[in-house]
């Protein structure tokens, strides 16, 4: 992703994009949030994650690692 997508700098190292749509919930263990997109930033991620379905990060993970 782009620096401009972001909100302030920061370092990229172990940052992942997850491609998937979640429902919002209180605990994102293990992971934790380290910076805030941009409008630019927040329409680059809604249009890559339009076609996706929404579900939880329980079933993407299933999903994506067996």
């Amino acid at each position: 992703m782009d620096t401009s997508y972001f909100e302030r700098k920061f370092n990229y190292e172990n940052t992942y994009l997850v491609l998937g749509k979640f429902f919002e919930s209180e605990e994102w263990e293990p992971f934790r949030k380290v910076n805030q997109l941009t409008a630019e930033g927040l329409k680059f991620v809604e249009e890559l994650l339009a076609d996706k379905p929404e579900e939880t990060f329980a079933n993407y993970f299933r999903r994506h690692h067996k």
